[in-house]
């Protein structure tokens, strides 16, 4: 049950890193020469602007500029994926948006179905 468990949560924490929008911001820090990271957490900021967001993850607050990205309606204690790149000592966001829920395919799924049955 726990190795389940412990899967699980890799698959959805791979998915949240893999997002469509991630594909989109690559192309778009590519043309700069940038290298584009992810980071996921939950919004604990906003400045009334709303060009600068704070964002609390496994790394503590981090603060991202949002030059082309938009919030999308998100709000304060949302959780978020950001695309990233760093310039200049700046956390520049290319996408900010929910992350997207992982689906499990059917052959991994009767993968798992098997494994509990024969705990």
């Amino acid at each position: 049950m726990k190795s389940l468990i412990v899967i699980m949560g890799v698959l959805v924490t791979v998915f949240v890193f893999s997002t469509a929008g991630l594909a989109y911001s690559n192309q778009q820090c590519g043309q700069y020469g940038l290298t584009e990271q992810t980071y996921a957490g939950r919004i604990t900021s906003i400045n009334k602007a709303g060009d600068r967001v704070v964002v609390y993850g496994s790394e503590g607050d981090k603060s991202f500029v949002l030059a082309n990205a938009a919030l999308n309606g998100l709000r304060l204690n949302e959780m978020v994926a950001v695309n990233y790149a760093e310039k200049d000592g700046r956390l520049i966001a290319s996408f900010v948006g929910a992350p997207q829920p992982y689906r499990v395919s059917k052959e991994l799924e009767e993968h798992f179905r098997d494994e509990m049955r024969q705990s």
